[in-house]
């Protein structure tokens, strides 16, 4: 990695590439609305809409007024308060460029501050940034590009309740503690100008999907029963892993992982062999031989087609082979039957001093038919005569 010439004077060492997953752990949320917020409260609470209109990178509780849950509602777990140093990311936004910014709570004290409706609760429990500086970091345009694109692609594909070797889903870590709403909308418009609106509720499978009539076009596409609508892969055919794969690569001096990076190579190997990304050439290569094995067969296996027409093919050889060295003096195809293999050698050329011809004709299993001609010397004398 390129080191900057411009550094603070106590930074020497290199610099280190940490995966954010690693740094950052999220706690659960609520989805209070405005109409549960009052002056008065014991719990303070941090709306998504507060976040894009009253503060920047730095929320400084000392400084800035917040509302209050008008009750006292049932913590989950006291860790879903807000600490000093936490980021709060609003994933919902009037407009696309608002979508994930981000905030960093500092100065919290002895006051109980919960993430609100539409927000993200992130703890850098290892300690890893300095107070104070995670609120500008994760509002320049490098980070929050990518996660604006990340939090667009939950409304899409929706949250997944299975664990895929975590200690808990995504589902599980982004539920709100407080609260049912557990949704999002998106608008969206594609190259052929035609408009869609996904409103996504997260406890249920399937989204819903209206046209710009605002008419409810869900059942027209296909559903999967493990990846459920598939509306968005139908539109633009990218999945779920190739949108998370590509979401950075337009973003200024961002890497992808090396598993992002071999399901990227993959695609473009498919598309460049077979014209589909999705179809990947070596694995239609296994599938057919595959298929050869089990309809067709091979050398090494015995019953199948394959094997019964070779099997043919080199008995038919061989009764050609045989039926060529018939005529000759002590063949026998069979060496252990009674015989010298002199009776039709003998017969071929008794024909043949006569200037006459043998011929054999057999069929497996029915026998063999045996007939000659014999040249007519009176027919050829008279001829001679009335010449």
């Amino acid at each position: 990695m390129l080191v900057p010439r411009l550094r603070f004077k106590e930074f020497k060492e290199e610099w280190k590439k940490i995966s954010l997953i690693n740094v950052f752990t999220f706690y659960n949320t609520n989805s209070l609305s405005r109409a549960d917020l009052s002056d008065e409260g014991l719990i303070k609470n941090i709306h998504y809409g507060d976040i894009h209109q009253k503060f920047n990178n730095i929320l400084d509780v000392n400084k800035e007024k917040l509302p209050y849950i008008k009750s006292e509602i049932n913590m989950r777990n006291e860790e879903n308060y807000c600490q000093d140093g936490d980021l709060i990311f609003a994933d919902a936004s009037e407009d696309y460029e608002g979508i994930g910014k981000a905030v960093e709570v500092i100065n919290v004290g002895n006051n109980k501050i919960a993430s609100g409706l539409h927000t993200i609760l992130a703890r850098d429990t290892k300690k890893v940034m300095s107070l104070g500086f995670k609120g500008y970091l994760f509002n320049t345009s490098l980070i929050h590009n990518q996660i604006r694109v990340l939090a667009n692609g939950f409304k899409v594909y929706g949250i997944s309740k299975n664990k895929k070797g975590k200690e808990i889903s995504d589902f599980e870590k982004y539920k709100p503690w407080s609260g049912e709403e557990f949704s999002g909308k998106l608008e969206y418009e594609l190259d052929n100008n035609e408009k869609y609106e996904i409103y996504r509720d997260f406890n249920k499978k399937n989204p819903k999907i209206f046209n710009e009539n605002m008419e409810d076009i869900s059942k027209q596409f296909n559903i999967d029963k493990n990846k459920g609508n598939e509306f968005f892969y139908e539109q633009t055919k990218i999945d779920e892993d190739l949108f998370l794969s590509t979401l950075a690569i337009n973003q200024s001096e961002v890497k992808l992982e090396g598993q992002a990076q071999n399901f990227l190579i993959q695609k473009i190997a498919n598309l460049a062999q077979t014209g589909d990304d999705s179809i990947s050439f070596k694995r239609v290569i296994d599938r057919i031989n595959r298929r050869q094995l089990d309809e067709v067969g091979t050398e090494r296996s015995r019953e199948k087609p394959i094997n019964v027409v070779a099997r043919n093919l080199q008995e038919l050889c061989q009764e050609k082979e045989n039926l060529e060295k018939v005529l000759d003096k002590f063949f026998q195809e069979d060496y252990n039957k009674a015989g010298s293999g002199l009776g039709l050698a003998i017969s071929n050329e008794i024909v043949k001093l006569h200037k006459g011809k043998l011929i054999l004709e057999s069929q497996k299993g029915e026998g063999t038919c045996i007939t000659f001609t014999l040249k007519n010397n009176l027919m050829d004398a008279i001829a001679e005569e009335k010449m």
